[in-house]
């Protein structure tokens, strides 16, 4: 029974200082956001300075499917034409959204999962 006792305070004693320990005490000094979102940016314009082939198809996929559909859709806009539909007009109109959120989250999504680790070990 005191051994149990005993083996409790210890892992009451050890529970307390492992919080005590994850948090800060009012000696240490934490970045404030101006400092953090600083460092970030910094981090991240290295990190898209060095992956150039990453830039580089970031930039260039979007901008290759957006031809195609551009050839697609090509004068699909065109109210003036003989064969003007605006069920056309609309779906050219809903692409080029479609084709713009996606060509900014593109960079985004093929980049997650590189940086998951770093992801997991900050939060």
């Amino acid at each position: 029974l005191q051994l149990a006792k005993r083996m409790d305070s210890g892992l009451q004693n050890t529970l307390e200082g492992s919080a005590k320990a994850a948090l800060p005490s009012k000696k240490e000094a934490t970045a404030g956001f101006c400092g953090q979102l600083w460092a970030l940016s910094v981090r991240e314009g290295l990190n898209l300075w060095r992956n150039k082939p990453g830039l580089i198809a970031s930039v260039l996929i979007p901008a290759i499917l957006n031809f195609f559909f551009a050839m697609i859709f090509f004068q699909v806009g065109d109210i003036n034409a003989k064969d003007y539909d605006e069920n056309s007009h609309f779906g050219g109109m809903t692409q080029v959204a479609i084709g713009g959120m996606f060509g900014a989250a593109q960079p985004l999504l093929l980049r997650f999962p590189l940086d998951r680790g770093i992801f997991l070990r900050e939060y």
